[in-house]
């Protein structure tokens, strides 16, 4: 995971440095993991579709469970020797 603001903190009780080294789907649930890659592959391999919702699971720092609904938005990197990154907001 590359970044979190602080109401991403405050709601999921991580904080910046325990998140180094974990993916995204470390903190999703299991039985939202399908869509959650599906969504993931729609915004990266279409030409069209940069964005998508999604409402999933998402785990704690306490493993407790809560509802997150999301939008997933590719960002490009204004540098050309970066890779675009994907934004994850919550609604």
């Amino acid at each position: 995971m590359y970044n979190i603001i602080f109401r991403g903190e405050f709601h999921l009780g991580y904080s910046r440095s325990s998140l180094n080294g974990l993916s995204w789907y470390d903190l999703v649930h299991w039985e939202n993991l399908r869509e959650a890659s599906s969504k993931h592959r729609l915004i990266t391999q279409s030409e069209q579709e940069k964005s998508c919702i999604l409402l999933l699971r998402m785990q704690t720092c306490n493993h407790k469970w809560i509802w997150v609904h999301v939008v997933l938005q590719v960002k490009e990197s204004n540098d050309s020797n970066q890779q675009p990154v994907i934004v994850c907001t919550n609604q």
